[in-house]
């Protein structure tokens, strides 16, 4: 018997409501929606192999819409960038006292991209914290310096439910007193994990922060649009050094 391709195991899915029903139960967790979940006959998301190959399902690359690709490379690419030359590099803990090692975030206010910020929450009050562990030293301009921290952050988020942040972040200066940094880590809220699935979403975003030799900064942060979890957000927070 010939192999299936996969537009006869499409068709057979769609036709056959007994191969849906199993499509459904057997795919449910990867939390990317099918076909079948949009015309209402289910809401199976459509197989984990569709995040990497459009052969299983012709509605694959329609559920991986461009922003998406878009968005996800991006990130690849700018995270690979500043990785790179991580094999001439040096790491320096930091020994200073914990005063001036900790830093208390204020949460925040954000900006939503897309036109929806009348329906969206974008006074996200909450609390957060940063400690720093130790700084890289590098021939590469972007690493030498480069301050690493940890990061933890509690917030109302756009539907004014509590949400939370923890992460690695990586800092430099960028020009004067204004530093560049990429944080990566996992993020909870209601919201994301109804779009996904996932209970904790991992996230890389870049930042820009003042570093005024003040008690008070602020952190501007830059969610990118992706796909159906965000059409792309602008946060900014306060942050006090003691």
């Amino acid at each position: 018997m010939a192999a299936d391709t996969g537009l006869s195991v499409w068709s057979r899915a769609v036709s056959d409501p007994q191969a849906r029903e199993a499509r459904c139960l057997n795919c449910r967790w990867t939390g990317i929606r099918s076909a079948d979940s949009i015309a209402g006959n289910c809401m199976a998301p459509v197989p984990l192999q569709c995040l990497f190959s459009g052969s299983f399902y012709p509605d694959c690359l329609r559920t991986i819409s461009g922003s998406k690709i878009f968005a996800w490379l991006a990130l690849f690419l700018g995270f690979a960038a500043t990785t790179a030359p991580l094999r001439a590099f040096q790491y320096e803990a930091i020994k200073d006292p914990f005063r001036e090692r900790f830093t208390l975030h204020l949460n925040g206010l954000s900006s939503h991209f897309g036109g929806s910020s009348n329906d969206l929450n974008e006074v996200n009050w909450g609390l957060g914290a940063g400690y720093d562990l130790g700084r890289l030293g590098s021939e590469s301009r972007i690493l030498n310096g480069a301050v690493v921290s940890l990061s933890v952050d509690f917030y109302s988020d756009s539907f004014s439910e509590p949400g939370y942040a923890f992460g690695v972040a990586l800092q430099n200066k960028l020009a004067g007193p204004i530093d560049l940094g990429f944080q990566v880590g996992l993020i909870h809220e209601d919201n994301l994990m109804d779009k996904g699935s996932w209970y904790l979403t991992p996230f890389l975003v870049p930042y820009l922060e003042t570093t005024f030799d003040f008690p008070v900064n602020l952190r501007m942060s830059l969610i990118p649009p992706i796909g159906d979890l965000t059409k792309g957000v602008l946060t900014l927070q306060a942050l006090i050094r003691f």
